[in-house]
């Protein structure tokens, strides 16, 4: 190893009280501890104690840093407001413990920030599946100050001037997006942006994000400006994405109006629905307003339940829908809803549309 190394690493400057320290739990001080006496083993010559070099001090000092940042002693957000996948969307999704953990092993923490004008945007976190994508920023001073104090009392009628966002090479995004205040007590609050799509989002694919101006939409001050500037993110998309289809080609009867399921996906995170006319009854080839029936049938099905293994249900009826022609020109009608409270799909056991019953553990990822 190069002993220049050492040298580098006595010379980082870590500001500590930037981060948050996150104590281990007993199975990972015991790695720990593992870990740390192996290496000093290796150093002893022919199992004879001898005193340690300077060298050989800086290495086990080497070993511990490689081991903080290997096993995750401290975790932190030093550039924003949040240290883990859970705290970003404990508010979003109204995590209890269980779906806690759900988020800090499907999530993923970002901690990138962009500053511009005095005004710092970090991108915490990002959570999803293969038809959305949560996001959190945090927002505030470079210098730490506080913002004014009617800015957040203007939290519910606020957006960015412009929001362009890119997935891929996708944009257009359904879904919401507001701003709140995670924490009264700091000089930051935070951003929420759900992404819904129709075509599917792949781990590896990039995140383009571009931010300008917050201004105030509400009716005492129409489009008052409340903070200046412009950010960008790049950022890969790295979340473990759970979605599992239940789909494969069910035609469901509404009212006598047959309705062929080609994708009914499902995630802790919510649900894409896909469905076409059956083969009677409709020109596909016609324009998209000569199907109003199907139209009508299609959004009886929006009225999902999902039942869990303790027998608890949770109903599904709020999202996006729409309808498009694929590239056949046939008629498809979609559906994207995202849940309010996430879920633990180890926990899930089936899920019901229009009396018809799909089971989740037999299901294939999507």
């Amino acid at each position: 190893m190069d002993k220049r190394m050492y040298d580098l690493l006595n010379n980082v400057d870590i500001d500590f009280d930037q981060y948050e320290e996150i104590p281990l739990s007993s199975e990972e001080n015991k790695a720990v501890k593992s870990r740390i006496l192996k290496e000093i083993g290796n150093m002893n010559d022919n199992k004879k104690r001898k005193k340690m070099s300077w060298p050989a001090k800086r290495m086990i000092a080497a070993v511990l840093c490689m081991i903080i940042l290997i096993t995750g002693t401290v975790g932190a957000s030093a550039s924003g407001y949040f240290g883990q996948v859970s705290e970003a969307f404990k508010n979003v999704f109204h995590l209890d413990d269980k779906t806690s953990k759900v988020a800090d092993e499907e999530g993923s923490m970002i901690g990138k920030s962009v500053t511009d004008n005095g005004i710092k945007i970090t991108l915490d976190a990002i959570l999803g599946d293969s038809y959305r994508v949560a996001l959190v920023c945090t927002i505030e001073k470079e210098d730490k100050s506080e913002f004014d104090s009617s800015i957040k009392k203007k939290m519910k009628t606020m957006e960015f001037k412009s929001e362009d966002i890119f997935i891929g090479n996708t944009s257009g995004f359904s879904g919401s997006e507001y701003f709140y205040d995670a924490d009264s007590t700091d000089n930051a609050f935070q951003y929420v942006r759900i992404c819904n799509g129709k075509d599917k989002f792949k781990s590896g694919m990039t995140l383009n994000i571009k931010l300008k101006d917050i201004i105030n939409y509400g009716t005492e001050k129409e489009n008052e400006l409340l903070v200046k500037g412009e950010w960008k993110f790049n950022v890969p998309l790295q979340y473990e994405n759970q979605s599992k289809n239940i789909a494969s080609g069910q035609s469901i009867n509404v009212n006598g109006i047959h309705l062929k399921l080609n994708n009914f996906s499902i995630s802790s995170v919510g649900i894409y629905l896909e469905c076409m006319p059956d083969n009677t009854g409709i020109d596909r080839n016609s324009d998209l307003s000569d199907a109003s029936p199907y139209w009508l049938a299609f959004q009886k099905l929006e009225n999902i339940k999902l039942t869990f293994k303790d027998g608890k249900t949770m109903t599904c009826n709020d999202g996006t829908n729409g309808a498009f022609a694929d590239k056949n020109e046939k008629i498809n009608y979609f559906a994207n809803m995202t849940y309010d409270k996430l879920i633990d799909m180890n926990q899930l056991d089936y899920v019901t549309i229009h009396g018809m019953k799909f089971d989740v553990a037999a299901s294939n990822k999507n």
